[in-house]
């Protein structure tokens, strides 16, 4: 059923699609990340969140209650797929389709089950499923493959956070990629590029407050998911995923 150019259907296929992102692709059994009372509720875009887009994976915080389609470093955030419910609000003036959850709504995130998922570069059935750390959108590639995106030379300053590059030895950094080094805590993430040369040296934000002396830092893009792709799919195709392999 393709849409017009502002979203609305205008003409009906003979054969109805399979799926659509976000649905359920089978009735095996399910599981939700665990939440507390209330939770969890779709973030707004505020220090680096943003709503859960549907069909794409998202980290609910288990201490703050808000799910965002963006990783920003918390511990407590777990990731989860975020299914269509048929739920979402077209928020945007004139806006004639959306695909993200609107502030505020309570949402379920699935780390079990099997979805439907749009994969604009294809997967082949066996493949492992990959989240972005920004946005939440998947690709597929083998079991283990590296999602490192950049190594640099650096240090963070305490209380700050900032991170000052002073080489890079390959790649680019990025907001929303995820540093890894010596003395790095765990999930910390870039959150702006404040000075310097986009993606090299210069000095970056990120969500950490403790002090890491200059030496070589990772930033990766991508997290493997426990996911695996169940059917084969060519460039922006569906593709089944399942945690069931």
């Amino acid at each position: 059923m393709p849409p017009t150019s502002n979203g609305f259907q205008d003409t009906v296929n003979i054969q109805p699609g399979v799926a659509v992102a976000g649905d359920f692709a089978d009735t095996n059994v399910r599981a939700n990340v665990l939440a507390g009372a209330g939770a969890l509720v779709a973030a707004g875009f505020l220090n680096g969140l943003a709503p859960p887009i549907v069909g794409a994976f998202a980290w609910g915080d288990q201490a703050t209650g808000l799910a965002s389609s963006n990783f920003t470093g918390s511990a407590t955030a777990k990731i989860g797929f975020f299914r269509n419910d048929r739920q979402q609000l077209i928020q945007n003036f004139l806006a004639g389709e959306t695909l993200q959850a609107e502030p505020g709504r309570e949402i379920t995130l699935f780390d079990q089950g099997s979805f439907w998922a749009v994969f604009p570069a294809g997967a082949t059935v066996g493949q492992k499923v990959y989240a972005n750390y920004a946005g939440g959108s998947v690709y597929a590639a083998a079991t283990g493959a590296s999602t490192q995106t950049a190594s640099v030379t650096g240090s963070i300053a305490v209380t700050t956070g900032i991170l000052t590059v002073t080489a890079v030895g390959s790649g680019a950094l990025a907001p929303g990629a995820v540093l890894s080094g010596a003395n790095v805590p765990p999930g910390t993430a870039i959150v702006a590029q404040l000075t310097g040369t986009i993606g090299g040296d210069g000095t970056y934000s990120t969500t950490t407050t403790v002090a890491a002396a200059s030496a070589t830092i990772t930033a990766a893009t991508a997290v493997e998911t426990n996911f695996y792709v169940d059917s084969p799919a060519n460039d922006g195709e569906l593709a089944k995923i399942s945690t069931w392999g």
